[in-house]
């Protein structure tokens, strides 16, 4: 039995809360790339291996704090392997990997974002590896939960909670976060169109701007909906 997905309301909303500039503070990000590029196309395809360790490790050290956390977290995946497939180095590939994941928690293609809706503690999985690492905790009321988590470009990371209770009925907050600092929120209460959506999308647009969808279902009772909206935000 198929249930149909009533789409109530679409609303496109630009999101122009108090939003901050993001800081131009990655200079490096691209010479660093070049280097990562060097050392993996031309080095390590011509087999010379202490060469291109050497510009991966030297492009960390150059870096210093003005290459993203994905950039050098890059690099050192790249120094693991290097030593673990082009030089037999199994420790060392296995500490190159472990700096990788230290940096950037989410390098690797395997990589997955859990949270606890009680206490809004969240954690960077991968699936071909344990343990999961610790990541920041959700700043929320007791009475609000943590229902949806997505990651989004540029290390910034959208949250989703919900709350209910009978005399203020649904209510909802998105909050976006760059790091551990909150740049946009969104609040919904009655009576804006509002339901118990725990279900968070989010689609880059062209623009550098994100859409985001919030999804609810009715759970099969007669005083709840399915809805699906919509918001476009663009940091400023």
């Amino acid at each position: 039995m198929y249930r149909r997905l009533s789409i109530r309301l679409l609303c496109l909303a630009l999101l122009t809360f108090f939003t901050l500039p993001a800081a131009a503070q990655y200079t490096r990000d691209s010479a660093a790339t070049k280097k990562i590029d060097e050392a993996i196309n031309e080095h390590y395809l011509a087999t010379d291996f202490d060469k291109a360790e050497q510009v991966l490790t030297g492009t960390v050290t150059a870096c210093g704090d003005k290459c993203s956390p994905p950039v050098i977290a890059r690099a050192w995946m790249y120094v693991g392997i290097v030593r673990g497939s082009g030089k037999s180095d199994q420790a060392g590939a296995k500490e190159a990997f472990q700096k990788a994941l230290a940096t950037d928690p989410e390098a690797g293609g395997d990589a997955y974002v859990v949270g606890s809706e009680v206490s809004g503690e969240t954690w960077t999985c991968h699936l071909l590896s344990t343990p999961c690492i610790k990541g920041p905790t959700v700043a929320k009321t007791e009475d609000f939960g943590l229902v949806a988590i997505q990651r989004l470009p540029g290390m910034q990371t959208a949250y989703l909670l919900r709350s209910f209770d009978p005399a203020r009925g649904n209510r909802s907050s998105l909050q976006i976060f760059r790091s551990s600092r909150m740049v946009a929120r969104m609040d919904m209460a009655p009576p804006m169109t509002v339901d118990n959506f725990e279900g968070l999308g989010a689609v880059p647009r062209p623009d550098g701007g994100v859409r985001f969808y919030l999804i609810s279902d009715d759970n099969v009772r007669a005083t709840q909906r399915t809805l699906l909206l919509a918001f476009d935000w663009r940091p400023r």
